[in-house]
């Protein structure tokens, strides 16, 4: 998410055009709003991953490195998850769309954990999936319907 949002970490990277991005369940969209309600358990790991200051949590954060060149964004959000993901993934939709950048969010009724491992099992979440996948290039379309 933050390699698409951020025009200077791509060009920096020299990462070539971006389709598109499935987010799946990242708590971590906006991760100044995320640092102060994380889950113990995730505490540390997060400290380890954004730093300690808000100023490192701004740079790590999609929702505040987002340009109006980013590519058109899917966010897979955990509604059962404590920490509110899909609260993240909402503002991160709305700062896109006001931007003119397609962005949609996908609330599902599953743990992190079933989001990431059920992906790709014959269920209306892949469907969803596949199909902002295939809305983005036909190539991809015709792939995903092989």
């Amino acid at each position: 998410s933050l390699v698409n949002a951020d025009a200077a970490i791509r060009s920096k990277q020299g990462v070539k055009r971006v389709l598109g991005t499935v987010s799946l369940d990242s708590g971590a969209t906006n991760v100044v709003t995320q640092m102060p309600k994380t889950v113990r358990l995730l505490k540390e790991r997060y400290l380890e991953a954004f730093g300690t200051t808000e100023q490192s949590w701004i740079a790590a954060s999609p929702y505040h490195q987002l340009s109006a060149s980013a590519a058109p964004w899917l966010g897979v959000c955990a509604a059962r998850r404590p920490d509110d993901p899909c609260g993240q993934a909402e503002e991160y939709a709305a700062k896109s769309n006001g931007l003119g950048i397609r962005a949609e969010v996908q609330s599902e009724k599953k743990s992190h954990g079933a989001i990431n491992s059920k992906l790709g099992e014959e269920e209306a979440y892949t469907a969803a999936v596949e199909r902002f996948m295939a809305s983005l290039d036909p190539v991809v379309r015709d792939r995903l319907t092989r």
